[in-house]
């Protein structure tokens, strides 16, 4: 059996497993995601979770942005990631409203929320591993 990864990163994107069931994605400062980007993430992220079912805790440092087409992507792909449920740490109120607009305009499939803590957002997304 190979051994499992405990951490992986591209170069707008870091994996990690904060706990299990729970794989964080955290975008760079200064990224900007594109459709090409987009697949070099989606890729590393499959990968990281070796096609189980897991929780998505998405974080972000400053200045990240994703095209227009990126965005149109993200909703395409969802249904190709085995996750459960995700969440979105928010750290300000600009990211809050684009994460909330992305929600509302996106409508995922899976259930997604905001949070502006990482602890409940953690807890949340625990109610789904049960």
């Amino acid at each position: 059996m190979a051994p499992s990864i405990t951490d992986l990163e591209t170069a707008t994107c870091r994996f990690s497993k904060p706990e299990p069931g729970i794989i964080l994605v955290h975008f760079k400062s200064k990224s900007v995601i594109t459709v090409e980007e987009q697949a070099v993430n989606f890729a590393a992220h499959l990968k990281f979770s070796g096609g189980k079912a897991h929780c998505i805790l998405y974080t972000a440092d400053e200045f990240v942005n994703f095209t227009p087409e990126a965005r149109q992507r993200s909703k395409e792909l969802e249904p190709e990631i085995n996750f459960l449920a995700a969440a979105g740490l928010t750290k300000n109120l600009a990211y809050k409203i684009v994460a909330d607009f992305y929600v509302r305009f996106n409508k995922p499939q899976k259930p997604f929320k905001n949070f502006s803590d990482e602890k409940k957002a953690l807890e949340w997304l625990r109610t789904f591993l049960k």
